[in-house]
């Protein structure tokens, strides 16, 4: 048997590094593609484009104060990241350095939070950390937050900055109190509780915990605790007073007339067993915990002292109800699925707190000797099979990588990032952009709004400062292809060029252009044959002379008889023709 007593200690630990390598590395299979697409990102979504020019004309310390006093809300936290000088989030390379920051990030917390809880065991600490990792970004209801600044601001780096506050509370409670301890969790508290309500709430919850935890072991409460207890007071009505988040909550929390707290009360507990479920009650996810609660100690020393069993447990059930809460009440029970990234906080902390709940079980003395008598390799063997069903029925995993293999996220990076750069740099006020094809679940991208008039088309025209409209009449490849560079390119002869134009019979037949007009400009006479090909149909206009470097022809295509037509350029000449360009267009 792999697992029995006499398996020699060799072998034993032979298996042992190959299973550890494994839960690494199907830990990071499912970490993999959030990176990878990371790479593909590109700015200008949603709020971010409202961000890149608000408050611009001043400097960063008054659009702080200002957004403060007449913004929307009253994250004067999260002002501080939007009105950075200069705006680099508007910026290609910080689009793309910013989620994996914050991915590492995430990890590093997880890591000093184990690492307050016990030092000692730092191999397992590692594998803990993929683990929280691994099912946050397998599971988290909103995976854009990573690839979207203005969320990210909101939802993660707080979720980044909570994690190293409450390993400060750990090791501060655990008699470890420092000045560092104390100055830089009042710096991490003015950080997570400014950024959004719902953070806000956890902060608070945290720090009264931990409170009452020193209170039921009578022991001493010290003054630097109520110095980090003031502060947190401070922040936390430097939110709930700002005059922003009043003029939310009257433009918001009236939006529904049948809205009433009751309702709001009964519906949170009524939605918030789903996702339990669902998150944490999978197959995958009992593997992996079950594989915690199973990893051999190598001591019996006692676990450090923090938040016993009961309230972990409490609180696990608070924050996820709490989350529920807010969103049902603020948006009404229909619009619950769309607001689901609300309660993105409330799902992160929870898995921190479920992990934490079975690790302090599995140092429970009965725990403890059954661990003991069982081979590490039972343990990583249940974290690994965890893994790998968890990387096989995640959504988010599975759009990530079905983004990645189609080439869809590529081919709509590349889409974006070439209309924001002709909406920077073209000279016309009016601009026609035709609609980018939306096939990608996990980046959020820029794009023009359907109406004009309406939110997203005030927010591309004050940042753009272009009035940018709908054109149906034309796709994006083809609006690219129109409006690029116009580069040389080379024919040989009797080869037709590799720009072969294709259209389809639907899209022609519910357009009202219906010509297709071909612009060849090319140098020195060369004799040309365009064709164009309708199914069997092959039609070839041979062009012997070209009136100032340029052939114009227009094609009608009314009587269209198969599903697509193609249009390309080859030359009779025996000698290569230079092409300037070519373009082909509907009229």
């Amino acid at each position: 048997m792999l697992f029995s007593e006499s398996t020699n200690l060799k072998s034993n630990k032979i298996i042992n590094t190959t299973l550890t390598v494994l839960i690494i590395l199907c830990s990071l299979s499912i970490i993999f593609p959030f990176i990878y697409l990371s790479f593909l990102n590109v700015p200008g979504a949603e709020d971010d484009l409202f961000h890149g020019f608000f408050y611009e004309d001043k400097s960063f310390f008054d659009g702080i104060f200002y957004w403060y006093q007449s913004g929307y809300n009253g994250r004067y936290a999260n002002a501080v990241f939007m009105q950075l000088p200069g705006r680099p989030f508007m910026e290609i390379w910080f689009a793309r350095t910013f989620p994996i920051v914050m991915i590492c990030g995430i990890f590093c917390g997880i890591l000093y939070l184990f690492d307050a809880v016990n030092r000692k065991d730092w191999k397992n600490n590692i594998i803990y950390s993929l683990l929280i990792l691994a099912f946050f970004v397998a599971y988290v209801p909103d995976i854009h937050l990573f690839h979207w600044y203005s969320g990210a601001t909101v939802y993660i780096v707080p979720a980044v900055f909570y994690l190293f506050l409450l390993g400060n509370f750990i090791k501060y409670f655990n008699k470890s109190s420092s000045f560092f301890y104390i100055v830089s969790s009042i710096i991490l508290m003015f950080f997570i509780i400014g950024s959004h309500e719902n953070w806000m709430i956890i902060t608070l919850v945290t720090i009264a915990l931990f409170f009452l935890n020193s209170i039921l072991k009578k022991e001493a409460i010290k003054w630097h605790s109520l110095l980090i207890l003031f502060f947190a007071v401070i922040f936390t009505a430097a939110m709930v007073f700002a005059p922003g988040t009043n003029r939310r909550l009257n433009d918001e929390s009236t939006s529904s007339p049948n809205r009433n707290i009751k309702e709001a009360i009964k519906y949170s507990f009524i939605h918030m067993w789903k996702p339990i479920l669902k998150w944490y009650f999978n197959i995958g996810s009992l593997l992996c915990f079950l594989g915690v609660l199973c990893m051999p100690k190598k001591t019996t020393e006692k676990l450090k002292n923090f938040i016993p069993k009961g309230i972990l447990f409490i609180l696990f059930l608070f924050v996820i109800y709490f989350g529920f809460f807010v969103i049902i009440f603020s948006v009404t029970n229909d619009n619950i699925k769309y607001f689901s990234r609300g309660y993105a906080p409330n799902f992160f902390v929870a898995t921190l707190i479920i992990l934490l709940l079975i690790y302090k079980i599995s140092w429970h003395p009965g725990i403890v000797k059954i661990s003991q008598k069982l081979n590490k390799n039972i343990s990583n063997l249940l974290i690994l099979s965890g893994f790998i069903v968890i990387f096989f029925i995640s959504p988010n995993v599975l759009r990530a990588y079905s983004d990645i293999i189609s080439g869809n996220a590529r081919k709509e990076t590349s889409e974006n990032a070439w209309v924001q750069n002709y909406l920077k740099n073209c000279a016309e006020y009016s601009l026609k952009i035709p609609e980018f094809n939306r096939k990608t679940n996990t980046i959020m991208f820029f794009h023009v709004s359907p109406q004009k008039g309406d939110y997203w088309y005030w927010l591309t025209e004050a940042y753009f400062k272009k009035d940018v409209t709908l054109d149906h009449s034309i796709t994006i490849e083809e609006f690219i292809k129109l409006n690029s560079p116009r580069i040389p390119f080379v024919l040989d002869s009797g080869m037709p060029d590799s720009y072969i134009y294709k259209f389809e019979k639907e899209r022609l037949l519910s357009t009202p252009e219906k010509k297709i007009v071909i612009e060849i400009n090319a140098k020195d006479n060369p004799v040309l044959v365009l064709t164009i090909k309708d199914g069997d149909d092959i039609k070839r206009v041979a062009f012997e002379e070209i009136i100032e470097n340029t052939i114009y022809y227009e094609y009608d295509v009314s009587g269209i008889i198969s599903d697509e037509i193609e249009i390309f350029v080859t030359s009779n000449d025996k000698k290569p023709v230079y092409i300037d360009y070519m373009r082909v267009y509907l009229k």
